[in-house]
């Protein structure tokens, strides 16, 4: 709803008058023709009238600070609460808010969920998957693994950014460790699954050995004797050299 123009000084004389003659602010706004609201701002404070601020926001936002506000949600995706605090200004939230809204190029959207993929990640996958297309082994005769992580304080997923649709999507990967979760460790094959191992703390190389020691050992050595295949993804306690040797 618009609102209407403010008191002229005689239509507030009037009011004076009026008031000293015990009319209500009803009666006075039928004989001024003006809305209640604007004669009720007038008598709570008839020496403040008209000279409250009407709002910062054109004093403060200028052309350059706007720029300055898009391109850093257009480099970082950040939202309207992190571009207030990596930018302060004498600006509400809600006003951040709608600075990124109004922009045409600018769309709050989901991130994708992708692993982490290099340029040599995708041609060692493709490589894999032709060679074992062309020849492909004995699939029951290996034990695959993984570990998985469950969070507690919600999901890696539902993440949402302000998208520049002039460039390329987000994507993330999910976190291997931090934060507050359970980390599990599975192993399978033809033959069955290994016993779930529960993971305590900080993973690293030789928690990683003993897990392995613990559950992959016993199962591939009961099913399979004491020479087996053994398949892991490429996670740094996995290629450590420690490993490696372990596991020669």
């Amino acid at each position: 709803m618009s609102k209407g123009p403010s008191l002229t000084v005689r239509e507030r004389a009037f009011i004076d008058a009026l008031r000293g003659e015990g009319l209500t602010v009803k009666a006075i706004a039928e004989r001024l023709g003006r809305s209640r609201g604007v004669i009720y701002s007038y008598i709570r404070d008839p020496v403040a009238y008209g000279t409250r601020s009407k709002g910062s926001v054109s004093k403060v936002l200028n052309d350059r600070l706007r720029r300055r506000l898009l391109n850093q949600a257009s480099k970082t995706g950040c939202s309207s609460r992190m571009l207030k605090a990596a930018i302060p200004v004498d600006l509400s939230v809600r006003t951040y808010q709608r600075i990124l809204q109004k922009c045409q190029h600018l769309k709050y959207v989901k991130r994708k969920h992708s692993p982490c993929l290099l340029p040599r990640h995708k041609v060692a996958r493709m490589e894999y998957a032709t060679r074992n297309v062309l020849k492909p082994p004995k699939w029951s005769r290996i034990i695959w693994s993984d570990e998985k992580k469950f969070n507690l304080d919600g999901p890696d997923g539902f993440q949402y950014y302000w998208h520049d649709l002039r460039r390329e999507k987000h994507t993330y990967f999910t976190r291997n460790s931090g934060g507050a979760s359970v980390m599990v460790w599975g192993g399978f094959s033809g033959r069955g699954c290994t016993q779930l191992a529960f993971l305590e703390g900080r993973q690293n190389a030789d928690a990683y050995q003993d897990t392995l020691g613990n559950y992959l050992f016993p199962f591939g050595h009961q099913h399979y004797g004491p020479s087996f295949t053994f398949m892991q993804d490429g996670a740094s306690i996995h290629t450590a050299a420690s490993t490696k040797a372990f596991l020669a």
